[in-house]
């Protein structure tokens, strides 16, 4: 069951309670994508209500909110990766059809209106926040999509790899030919056959640099086939936080957090 839908099993009932509460629903219906964000489909939504309720000052906060999102931030106040929460209330909030700000969107320098919407096209059809998809644009190739690696010869958006370009059905000089739009698709084949299971911008980086690393544990050292884990390491030397010629798990998302998700939370 992926988030929107399991959102939708709960929209009557969050509802009822933002009536009775006179908190936004639109919180509720958050809280319900954060909880299936960790694949808990089976809990009783409104006992998770009740329980979230029974710890929060309901008379002080509602003084505090006017929105899901500023209620959303009071209720997970401690969580350790509050971005992600909020990705997920960003995602809710583009299903029910309100419009969002889109990260990095002054970055795109040609062909902007159509690059955007297509990014809302595919990140919903992937069931994650555009926002990621643009954070990896940004990473990848800083929006110059026919930016080419010295190393690899990776093209594009994502770095497409001429294997990688073969096996989606395509070449890295057809890509790095195409307009920013039309790479899209090539995105979107790319990262598809994860759907429902991108949990976070985390998870989707992984899929991108390295898709054997996705689902490894915090120690695992990023290396694969022919490359070992110090050419790897040389050849991406700003994940390497303790220069010891290594890239974990832990390193890679920590500069991932360091760099973009810090100043988001």
């Amino acid at each position: 069951m992926t988030a929107a839908k399991f959102v939708n099993t709960y929209v009557s009932t969050s509802n009822a309670y933002a009536l009775q509460y006179q908190i936004p629903s639109l919180a509720l219906i958050a809280l319900a994508a954060y909880v299936s964000r960790w694949g808990n489909y089976t809990v009783d939504f409104v006992n998770v209500i009740k329980s979230v309720f029974s710890s929060v000052n309901y008379n002080a906060a509602k003084k505090h909110v006017d929105d899901g999102d500023r209620f959303l931030k009071i209720l997970l106040a401690n969580d350790k990766d509050s971005y992600t929460v909020k990705s997920y209330a960003r995602m809710v909030k583009l299903s029910v059809g309100y419009q969002v700000d889109i990260l990095y969107a002054d970055k795109v320098k040609s062909n902007k209106n159509l690059f955007i919407n297509s990014v809302l096209y595919y990140s919903r059809l992937l069931n994650i926040d555009p926002d990621w998809l643009m954070i990896i644009f940004d990473m990848e190739c800083n929006f110059n999509h026919r930016a080419v690696n010295p190393y690899t010869n990776a093209t594009g958006l994502i770095q497409f790899t001429p294997a990688t370009a073969k096996a989606y059905g395509t070449s890295v000089d057809a890509l790095y030919n195409m307009p920013n739009y039309e790479q899209l698709p090539y995105v979107y084949k790319f990262y598809k056959g994860k759907t429902g299971k991108i949990f976070s911008l985390y998870d989707l980086y992984k899929l991108t640099i390295l898709p054997i690393s996705y689902g490894k544990d915090a120690t695992w050292i990023l290396k694969f086939g022919n490359v070992t884990a110090k050419t790897f390491a040389t050849q991406n030397k700003r994940y390497d936080l303790n220069k010891d010629y290594a890239v974990t798990i832990n390193e890679l998302e920590t500069w991932i957090y360091n760099t973009y998700v810090k100043n988001m939370t």
